[in-house]
């Protein structure tokens, strides 16, 4: 058994080691479609459909798979960009070392937005499907405690409202300013 604020840690690593793999302008494109798959979600719940039906059904469960498809579809999107796309590794890249060193930091963002999304939701959800223990005393209980104080550090937690429409809209002054 693993716990999940361990599996956060070894996803955040993991990503910061493809990151430095692929380049700091590769990951950002990452994180571009990481933030407009929260945009979309926030603007997704809006919806009475979300809101209201998606929530009811068995426990949240079709809520916590749209999500999570849709977080994986966009983010697959977004590692999946061409070797020739290099409007912005042109103006971004300075030296090599550089780059491999903000594509560790931004693609540990990444894996700490993709995996702390999905943990978001599965708690959101109330971990269906999952066996979970959640005993009362002991070492456990201590860490168990750790990871539930933890949720309101995961991206869609604080990421959502003003924060997440601020971050949008510096997000299209980014691209215009890499672009043109």
């Amino acid at each position: 058994m693993i716990y999940l604020h361990t599996m956060l840690w070894v996803f955040v690593v993991l990503f910061a080691i493809i990151g430095a793999f692929r380049g700091s302008s590769r990951e950002l494109l990452v994180t571009i479609a990481l933030l407009i798959t929260l945009f979309t979600l926030d603007l997704l719940g809006m919806t009475r459909f979300f809101r209201e039906t998606l929530t009811t059904m068995e426990g949240g469960l079709p809520l916590f798979w749209v999500r999570t498809i849709l977080m994986t579809i966009l983010t697959m999107a977004g590692y999946q960009i061409p070797r020739e796309n290099a409007i912005m590794k042109d103006r971004m890249v300075g030296s090599i070392k550089l780059d491999k060193i903000t594509g560790f930091i931004v693609g540990g963002i990444n894996g700490y937005m993709i995996f702390g999304s999905i943990w978001y939701f599965l708690h959101a959800a109330n971990y269906p499907g999952l066996a979970l223990l959640n005993p009362a005393e002991g070492p456990i209980a201590e860490l168990n405690t750790r990871a539930i104080n933890f949720i309101q550090f995961l991206p869609p937690a604080w990421l959502q409202g003003t924060v997440l429409y601020i971050g949008v809209g510096l997000l299209v002054i980014f691209i215009l300013v890499m672009v043109v």
